[in-house]
């Protein structure tokens, strides 16, 4: 998300359906995909929230684990 698109956000009172997961189970894959400068967009929390946008945290995103085998 551009600086401009979170502006255009703000002003629209649009909200943003983002997934919080995906940074903390994902982090490292995004690093290597994304590099350090490109993934300060990925998902700009702190940016979203300085600018008023709300924010609502979907959970869709589950990586299987061990307990899944029981």
């Amino acid at each position: 998300m551009s600086r401009e698109a979170i502006e255009r956000m703000e002003k629209l009172g649009m909200v943003a359906d983002l997934q919080p997961a995906w940074l903390w189970l994902d982090g490292k894959t995004l690093l290597t995909q994304f590099g350090n400068e490109r993934l300060e967009y990925f998902q700009p929390y702190k940016t979203l929230f300085d600018r008023g946008v709300v924010i609502g945290g979907g959970s869709d995103h589950i990586r299987k684990s061990a307990a899944c085998d029981r």
